[in-house]
């Protein structure tokens, strides 16, 4: 285990990048409760609706979850044009905080195109291509710019090889089983084969965070910390994971409230295991 510390980027950095990742999340809530909420305002408008929520107060709240997604993603866009020209603008330069940081925007962009088009589409809701991509992009974005934000901290206490393997691998786990799992969500696919890999994507999740806790648990007191949060939040997500969808037997605020905590779960596991992976606790 290494030992040797890096200086932090410069403040600024830091401060765009941790804007960056709080914006993003409350982009990525605001946008899983609109999603969650949809079959409740469409249960809501038909006659023979029983719906747990009713509309006008639903309506009420998605309209505030509108207004706080489109704030916080034109703050996204503008935190990393700015905090990009500073990367480029520092010397000595990083070409690894220069590329994460153009990989964010770039990410941000095609965010912002997917959802122009779902707005031209929004009296008959978004196609499933749109829906997906809103999804599993924002996550994507938000564990991109999780790795931009430790970027900018001081390295001093990195973990073993075989927990940042370990990690690494959850982390993949973890992106096959969202990716999937968002596609099922979106109506891009329904086949059995589809349904099968989101449970091997999730049991991979849970065994490989598991072996990733026991590693970091062996080191020092920033790396055991990160083990119990990452177990805490694997618990979650896979608790949750079936929860979360509206619609069926299940009462809509219970589907809207557990979605939401499954997204939060989500949200905060990539940090923790993206911290894990590049060495470091987030």
């Amino acid at each position: 285990m290494s030992s040797q510390a890096s200086a932090p980027a410069p403040r600024r950095e830091r401060v765009l990048a941790n804007a960056s990742v709080a914006l993003m999340a409350i982009v990525v809530v605001a946008s899983a409760f609109i999603r969650l909420a949809r079959p409740g305002l469409e249960c809501a408008a038909g006659p023979d609706c029983t719906a747990g929520v009713r509309e006008p107060a639903l309506a009420a709240m998605v309209a505030v979850a509108r207004g706080m997604h489109r704030i916080a993603a034109a703050g996204v866009g503008l935190a990393l044009v700015a905090l990009t020209a500073a990367a480029v603008a520092r010397r000595p330069r990083d070409r690894g905080a220069i590329v994460l940081a153009v990989a964010a925007l770039v990410l941000t962009v095609v965010l912002a195109a997917a959802g122009a088009r779902g707005a031209e589409r929004a009296a008959g809701g978004p196609a499933a291509g749109t829906t997906f991509v809103n999804a599993f992009g924002g996550l994507a974005l938000l564990a991109v710019l999780w790795r931009v934000r430790i970027g900018t901290l001081v390295r001093a206490t990195p973990a073993t090889r075989a927990a940042r393997a370990a990690a690494g691998l959850a982390l993949a786990a973890a992106a096959a089983w969202i990716a999937t799992d968002t596609a099922i969500a979106a109506g891009l696919a329904a086949d059995e084969v589809f349904t099968r890999i989101v449970r091997v994507a999730l049991a991979g999740l849970g065994a490989s965070g598991l072996v990733a806790c026991v590693l970091l648990a062996r080191g020092r007191p920033p790396q055991r910390r990160l083990a119990v949060v990452i177990a805490v939040l694997v618990a979650a997500v896979i608790t949750t994971a079936s929860l979360g969808r509206p619609g069926g037997s299940v009462d809509p605020a219970v589907a809207i409230a557990s979605g939401l905590v499954h997204v939060v779960a989500v949200a905060l596991l990539l940090g923790a295991l993206v911290g894990a992976a590049s060495g470091h606790s987030v």
